[in-house]
């Protein structure tokens, strides 16, 4: 709706990020993990968000099954299904 979505750098990992003072300034080394690309950027605020830290090998929660409810599949960052979870599951 604000088009936010077309700032985002989806599937990318920041490999290093280095401040400068004399610059007042980041330099990111970033990795498209689609391509394999790597490329360097410059800003002056730098916000980041993530999801597993270990992006190899995501955490699945031990989650209660409730016997005979329906289950949804849920997709970690690494794209590969992992668990079943109940729709009704409380946490």
């Amino acid at each position: 709706m604000y088009g936010i979505d077309r700032k985002i750098r989806f599937q990318h990992r920041v490999m290093a990020a280095t401040w400068s003072s004399q610059d007042a300034r980041w330099t990111l080394e970033v990795s498209n993990a689609a391509t394999g690309e790597t490329v360097r950027l410059t800003c002056s605020f730098l916000f980041l968000c993530s999801g597993y830290y270990d992006y190899a090998q995501g955490y699945t929660p031990d989650l209660p099954v409730a016997s005979g409810s329906a289950a949804a599949s849920f997709i970690p960052s690494s794209g590969r299904p992992t668990s079943t979870t109940p729709a009704s599951a409380s946490w």
